[in-house]
């Protein structure tokens, strides 16, 4: 017992005595660490560029109505529902019109009347004529006879304007789309009355719009008629080219801005209420350091970018004063141009992350 008890301490320390002087061998055991990050990088510059401001604002129709009825009655036919596409002319309602087209056909029948009375009178004042001239009559026959034509006249001109007028209530019945368009939001149903007035539908031409934008007064000065700025549209930020068209002269009092309209390109996939970014001018031209929008990383309230020393990723904050096109206007003591930074997997590198700078196509984010 004694024997193999003092036998199992004399390995022991003959095993202490091993790692304390072979220290190196038992941490080559260690399993080797992470390979490096596979990244794209790119190279800050310096340019002149105009400072520039985001702003966000909404996608308008330039053209929309709220088509009304020139008169009143009861809904017989409704229009279309919200998102049929219409063409110009097109019927979005009809009213009631019988009753106008009983007092139309008694004002055909009062036209028949009046032309046979007309008739009957220019018959007498052929009569009495060649008999005024040979003296055998009084100039007051005559002139009866006369004005009674010309009364008879009058009354057929009255009752064709009578006519007339309850044609055009009955065609008022039906309301047609003013323009080709597409309904937004339906107003009457069947068997509603409408009075004169009354909204029967809201319908918007989508092949006209534009981006509206509240711009507070400061900028105005920057913005000149035919520039084109950068917009941003959706939840993707898909970049189009919009045209200034102009400044709408009424501002907002409290906000101190006033609405720009960019002229967007024709069909596209958007529509009224899109929500938009747009940077516009905020002065002169002035030579800015600027970096790739992707070479941009966020988190929480710090931006900051990922710059390599000896192949290894350093974390640099940075301030961010504008964009112009795909690229950021940045600040930072420690940047310059000519200094590479990530811009693919650079929001998962770490301070002191090894890295492994690959061809940009062939790294994968």
């Amino acid at each position: 017992m004694y024997f193999t008890s003092h036998k199992i301490k004399t390995s022991v320390l003959i095993f202490c005595l091993l790692i304390t002087a072979f220290p190196d061998a038992v941490s080559s055991a260690d399993p080797p660490g992470p390979p490096p990050a596979r990244v794209v990088t790119a190279t800050l510059v310096t340019r002149q560029v105009s400072p520039t401001i985001s702003l966000t604002g909404s996608v308008v129709a330039e053209l929309e109505s709220r088509v009304a009825a020139k008169v009143s009655g009861q809904v017989i036919s409704a229009p279309p529902k919200e998102g049929i596409f219409v063409d110009k002319g097109t019927v979005l309602c009809r009213l009631d019109s019988e009753i106008l087209q009983r007092s139309l056909e008694v004002a055909n029948r009062e036209i028949e009347a009046a032309t046979i009375l007309l008739e009957k009178g220019n018959l007498d004042f052929e009569r009495v004529k060649p008999v005024f001239e040979s003296h055998a009559t009084s100039r007051q026959a005559y002139d009866d006879r006369l004005y009674r034509l010309k009364e008879l006249e009058a009354k057929l001109a009255i009752t064709h304007v009578k006519r007339d007028r309850l044609q055009v209530e009955i065609n008022h019945k039906t309301i047609r789309a003013p323009f080709a368009g597409v309904i937004a939001e339906r107003l009457c149903e069947i068997g509603e009355w409408i009075s004169t007035g009354a909204t029967v539908c809201q319908l918007v031409d989508l092949t006209k719009l534009s981006a509206e934008i509240p711009v507070p007064a400061r900028y105005l000065p920057f913005l000149k008629a035919g520039s084109t700025f950068t917009v941003r549209i959706g939840p993707d930020a898909t970049a189009i080219k919009g045209r200034f068209n102009r400044i709408i002269p009424a501002g907002d009092f409290k906000a101190r801005t006033f609405p720009l309209r960019l002229d967007l390109p024709a069909k596209t996939q958007l529509l009224p209420g899109f929500d938009l970014e747009v940077l516009l001018p905020t002065g002169k031209p002035k030579c800015a350091l600027l970096a790739p929008r992707a070479a941009i990383v966020r988190k929480g309230n710090k931006t900051t970018v990922v710059t390599i020393i000896e192949n290894r990723a350093k974390i640099v904050p940075v301030t961010i004063t504008g964009y112009d096109g795909n690229d950021a206007i940045i600040s930072g003591t420690q940047l310059k141009s000519g200094i590479t930074v990530v811009v693919r997997g650079n929001e998962r590198l770490r301070p002191g992350q090894p890295v492994t700078i690959i061809p940009a196509t062939g790294g994968q984010k």
